[in-house]
């Protein structure tokens, strides 16, 4: 959790990190988020999937 939390990667870029592989410092990261998919008939859905966070400047960002 102190590596999610603490680090302030609780919500990037609108997905929930759930995990993320190494300890601060690091800052270029393997993680695991929840995002939110709509389906073609019906409610929106959680998807767990896995990306890449990296800090640029100030800020987190995410990439498949």
């Amino acid at each position: 959790m102190n590596r999610v939390w603490v680090r302030g990667l609780a919500l990037v870029d609108g997905h929930l990190v759930l995990s993320v592989d190494r300890p601060a410092p690091c800052t270029d990261l393997a993680a695991r988020v929840v995002r939110w998919e709509r389906q073609r008939a019906g409610p929106s859905v959680p998807i767990v999937a896995s990306c890449w966070i990296k800090r640029i400047g100030g800020h987190w960002t995410l990439s498949w």
